[in-house]
């Protein structure tokens, strides 16, 4: 993916655009799709190949998010490792 996607190198603008765009393709918060105004920013930002990866991204992110709200994941509690020692030990 483009380093321009890189949170720490994004400049404010295109982060918010970024930001503007997943508001729209998340689930349950539209039915009506990305509004004109929202898509011609985004695509004045970013090329074809860039929004294909951005709008990958998103729904990656968004699928996992679901994946976690219907597992009752609760953030910050995975301890890196843990799952291959429970592995381990049955």
């Amino acid at each position: 993916m483009n380093a321009r996607i890189n949170l720490l190198q994004v400049a404010p603008g295109i982060l918010q655009t970024m930001f503007g765009l997943e508001e729209h393709v998340r689930p349950r918060a539209s039915t009506t799709g990305v509004p004109d105004d929202v898509y011609d920013r985004v695509r004045q930002q970013f090329s074809e190949d860039e929004l294909a990866h951005l709008s990958l991204a998103v729904a990656a992110i968004n699928g996992w998010n679901r994946l976690n709200v219907a597992a009752r994941t609760v953030p910050g509690g995975y301890v890196a490792g843990s799952l291959a020692r429970a592995h381990a030990a049955s």
